[in-house]
């Protein structure tokens, strides 16, 4: 009698999270998750592609011309894709073209002109000019091409419920990812050296080539304080993606990564990679609600 009762209490509980999950799922296709957040998540996406490729306007022949600095990398195997994602590597006389078909999807797709159409020609152009020049662009490109890719998908005004569905599945889709970046970066400073002894920070200051000078050198004279920030830096990393679902904790740790990038960016000049991560986190920031989809708040309310 008694493991009956625990057999029937447990079913019914399993019932329970099951209806939950299925009330969830459900929403999904019925109002916009968040959709203040959706807008201005897809809009910073274009800025970043649209300022990254003003910034490397002037070195479109040094990168991708005919006698571009950087070699060619050698085709990956056969097929029409693989042939068009590296067609910059056999055929570098179309780099102009390449470049401002990619130069105007990033502001056409910001505009909202054209649908998914200049958002398909952004993330393929973006894929030409990756791959036939990689050591000119670093994760945070791959990170927004990523989110790129998600976009295709979203929509600030479904006409349908597939169109809902698809929106709020890749805005879901880009928040995972999002704390997977964190979770493997993690993983991956657990498995070195210099984060663990709290020497990271000194040893990426001595690097001349990626420092401001001065900066750098002002703060190796706090030896003591570079190790603290570069514990800071790896608890961050490592908390990110369990702190960042509670709300009591959620602004701070977005303004602690507000500051480590803006670190990143001032100190060590990456400013793409900076500023797709602070772009990022206009997926997890407290927007004003709109009246339309109050239903789906359901999915988020522990981080509104």
């Amino acid at each position: 009698m008694k493991t009956s009762l625990i057999f029937f209490l447990g079913l019914n509980s399993s019932n329970s999270i099951r209806n939950k999950l299925l009330e969830k799922l459900d929403v999904l296709h019925e109002d916009l998750i968040r959709p203040r957040n959706q807008r201005l998540f897809q809009k910073l996406i274009y800025v970043w592609f649209l300022g990254h490729a003003i910034y490397l306007l002037p070195a479109v022949n040094v990168l991708w011309g005919p006698d571009a600095l950087l070699m060619p990398m050698i085709r990956q195997g056969d097929g029409t894709v693989k042939n068009v994602i590296y067609i910059l590597n056999y055929l570098r006389s179309y780099n102009v073209w390449v470049f401002a078909i990619h130069l105007g999807a990033a502001a056409l797709a910001l505009l909202g002109v054209g649908k998914f159409i200049p958002r398909v020609l952004l993330l393929v152009s973006a894929w030409m000019l990756y791959y036939s020049a990689i050591p000119a662009f670093n994760s945070g490109f791959l990170l927004m091409m990523l989110f790129a890719s998600f976009a295709i998908f979203m929509s600030e005004k479904p006409k349908s419920a597939l169109g809902v569905l698809s929106s709020n599945v890749a805005f879901i889709a880009a928040i995972v990812q999002f704390v997977i970046v964190y979770f493997v970066a993690a993983v991956y400073k657990f498995e070195g050296i210099t984060w663990l002894n709290g020497t990271s920070l000194h040893y990426v200051l001595q690097y001349r080539p990626l420092v401001s000078f001065g900066p750098a050198a002002f703060l190796l004279q706090f030896p003591k304080t570079m190790a603290f920030l570069t514990y800071v830096g790896l608890a961050y990393q490592a908390g990110f993606p369990v702190l960042i679902w509670f709300k009591r904790v959620k602004r701070p740790l977005l303004i602690v990564g507000l500051c480590f990038h803006l670190f990143i960016g001032l100190v060590m000049h990456l400013w793409d990679f900076a500023l797709a991560m602070i772009f990022a986190y206009s997926l997890f920031i407290n927007l004003p609600k709109s009246k339309a989809g109050t239903s789906s708040n359901i999915w988020f309310r522990k981080m509104n």
